[in-house]
């Protein structure tokens, strides 16, 4: 009989968490193991990951579940994640972000705590997402519901001491496994030596990603530079508006293109990643960058270490836009540097973040839990 792993997910939206379960899902070869996805509606601002459709297994949404807070509606959720418990009967429960991992434990618990779960984090939500008593009550519900939880992922070492720090889980409980990517997939780019340099920036236009961070750096720039450079930030969110605004009033010809199904073509004409997070579990598009030998300069945040090294295959900064603008444009005006450290970029992605290793680790789990559990 196969293993039946239940993966569930607030919301599958275009973004590095979706990533990471379809592919896992779509790539997995193991014969004995079954996935099933359980997932939520994404938000007024997000749009849904077209590659869902294409899922090789049974794929249930609850209609009621969604990121943010309603009382009724999260009611009406909890009661249909229970019905979807008892029609699958799944032996491991595998969940990704807040909402989906406070569901799927309290439902367990009520089932008299049956099933074996799996929560991964994938970032450290005290950091950039919310504060005050925002904060106090998370922590306060992680740290319940630790006593719940068969095992903990971090997508990187420093979610994983940040969280186990902060009270939420004991050590043993807890594995570190970095994201990847698929190399197969890449393909050749459409850059020249020649080319204007392009930079690209990626994400939420939300507090965490910091959009406004990467305006304030692009004017600075703008007064700095006197080379030529274009500019390509991707997404949208809360604070879409207020960017554009900036875009328009300081004349930075910024290019806005709101959520795009498939960000591929233009990472294969882009030379730069930019980063501007306050907080990043590990900062998956800068594996998706290094793929095209794209180097990445990012904010020194979260868990962006474990592929970052500074000065080797990229660039770390401080929060200070006119230093930020600084390093950028020695980048800008330097070409042979970006192509060594996107070379390098590469090189240390492909050999410690495939997509494969990401796999075979969380089944790896699956495994290994199931039997201690029997």
């Amino acid at each position: 009989m196969k293993l039946r792993i239940l993966i569930f997910v607030t919301r599958m939206n275009v973004g590095g968490v979706t990533s990471l379960i379809l592919e896992q899902i779509s790539k997995s070869s193991n014969p004995d193991l079954e996935y099933f996805l359980v997932y939520g509606s994404t938000e007024s601002n997000e749009i849904e990951d077209s590659r869902l459709r294409e899922l090789p297994c049974k794929i249930l949404r609850l209609n009621y579940l969604q990121r943010s807070i309603n009382p009724i509606k999260d009611l009406l959720a909890f009661i249909e994640f229970i019905r979807i418990l008892r029609i699958i009967k799944p032996q491991i429960i595998h969940s990704h972000m807040f909402k989906a991992g406070l569901v799927s434990r309290v439902a367990n618990l009520i089932m008299l705590n049956k099933k074996m779960t799996i929560h991964t984090y994938h970032g450290e939500l005290t950091e950039g997402y919310f504060g005050g008593i925002k904060v106090f009550l998370y922590l306060l519900i992680e740290k319940i519901l630790s006593n719940f939880t068969t095992t903990f992922i971090a997508v990187s070492k420093d979610t994983k001491n940040s969280l186990i720090d902060k009270g939420i889980g004991n050590t043993k409980k807890w594995i570190v496994i970095n994201p990847g990517v698929d190399f197969k997939k890449a393909g050749s780019d459409s850059r020249n030596k020649n080319s204007t340099p392009t930079v690209i920036w990626v994400g939420r236009f939300e507090r965490v990603k910091d959009p406004i961070l990467a305006i304030q750096t692009f004017h600075e720039l703008k007064m700095l530079s006197s080379h030529s450079y274009n500019v390509l930030m991707i997404g949208n969110g809360s604070l879409w508006k207020k960017a554009s605004q900036l875009n328009f009033e300081n004349k930075l010809n910024i290019k806005l293109t709101g959520w795009l199904n498939s960000i591929e073509k233009h990472f294969k004409s882009a030379h730069i990643l930019f980063m501007t997070s306050v907080n990043e579990g590990f900062g998956l598009v800068a594996l998706e960058a290094a793929k095209y030998s794209i180097p990445t300069i990012s904010t020194d945040c979260g868990g962006i270490r474990d592929f970052i090294v500074d000065g080797k295959n990229g660039i770390l900064t401080s929060r200070e836009p006119k230093e930020i603008a600084s390093k950028l444009d020695k980048l800008i005006r330097n070409s042979s540097e970006v192509r060594r450290l996107g070379n390098n970029a590469y090189k240390l992605a492909y050999k410690k973040f495939s997509i494969s290793d990401y796999i075979r680790k969380n089944e790896k789990l699956y495994f290994r839990i199931y039997v201690s559990k029997k």
